[in-house]
């Protein structure tokens, strides 16, 4: 190949690999832009569904804490005879779930049982108060003891879940006081004992 031919070759290539080197580089830039882009969004989602997690958890735990305050004040009303404590009338208030998360990524079965729950304490109020209707306030009160331990057990469990399921560390009040979970297992306890022994009698 003679040096003109070869010159014009090196003359045309040069552009032309400048040319591939700049597209090549424009779309490895590109795609690593996207990634990181895209790495960033799915911390920010797996952020903010952490976050919507753990409000779901504490409210479920404050619902769980009410229900064994509660037990505790209506054994304390039957065991003075109502000089002290209070008569059970119907379960604590659930606080409402935050309206601001994004529950779309939240895990779908996870997310079922949360949003069911709100309907369970709603049907445990009404049979509450189906019962006072039909056998008295008397009835009613130990009917709503029996209604709160199962509550706010379930409650429990299903904000162990939810931690569980984000990897959230566990919920820690200060059980030196009072273990509100080991208060709500040993009433649990005592009720199938009773139950049992009433089972009994009755046979």
């Amino acid at each position: 190949m003679s040096p003109q031919v070869t010159g014009l070759l090196m003359n045309w290539l040069t552009p032309l690999a400048s040319l591939l080197g700049a597209v090549v580089g424009a779309s490895v830039g590109a795609s690593l832009t996207h990634f990181l882009i895209a790495r960033r969004e799915a911390a920010k989602i797996t952020r903010d569904l952490k976050y919507l997690a753990l409000r779901i958890a504490f409210l479920l735990e404050h619902f769980t804490v009410a229900c064994a305050s509660s037990l505790l004040d209506a054994k304390n009303y039957d065991g003075s005879n109502g000089a002290i404590g209070t008569k059970l009338e119907n379960l604590p208030e659930l606080a409402a779930f935050p309206l601001d998360g994004d529950y779309s990524v939240f895990e779908r079965p996870l997310l079922t049982q949360v949003l069911s729950f709100r309907l369970k304490v709603e049907s445990a109020n009404h049979s509450i108060a189906f019962e006072q209707n039909l056998s008295g306030e008397r009835e009613a009160h130990g009917a709503c003891q029996a209604v709160c331990l199962r509550m706010g057990l379930e409650a429990s469990k299903l904000a162990d879940a939810v931690r569980n399921a984000y990897h959230l560390a566990p919920f820690e009040l200060e059980t030196t006081l009072w273990d509100y979970k080991a208060y709500l297992k040993r009433q649990r306890g005592l009720k199938r004992t009773i139950d049992l022994a009433n089972s009994a009698t009755d046979a």
